[in-house]
């Protein structure tokens, strides 16, 4: 019986992409590139989530190991013209 591979995030490891897209939603789901803008434009996680139908924590789990945050940061003008 395969051993389950672990999921290594960029931060604790070496980065293995591969195994990454092959269980993610977000990756599987044919809608990565806009659910990717969609964050970075700070589109909230839970409506992502609900408007692709994937799990919340699964959305996480994708923004986490691509480091989308630290992108969403640089894009914080958009956000705040947004709120105005």
């Amino acid at each position: 019986m395969k051993k389950k591979e672990k999921w290594v995030t960029p931060k604790k490891g070496k980065k293995c992409e591969k195994a990454h897209t092959s269980a993610c939603r977000v990756c599987l789901s044919g809608h990565r590139e806009e659910i990717d803008k969609e964050y970075i434009n700070w589109t909230s996680q839970k409506d992502i989530a609900a408007r692709y139908k994937i799990s919340p924590s699964g959305v996480s789990n994708h923004v986490r190991y691509f480091k989308l945050k630290e992108k969403r940061a640089k894009n914080y003008m958009k956000y705040l013209d947004k709120m105005m």
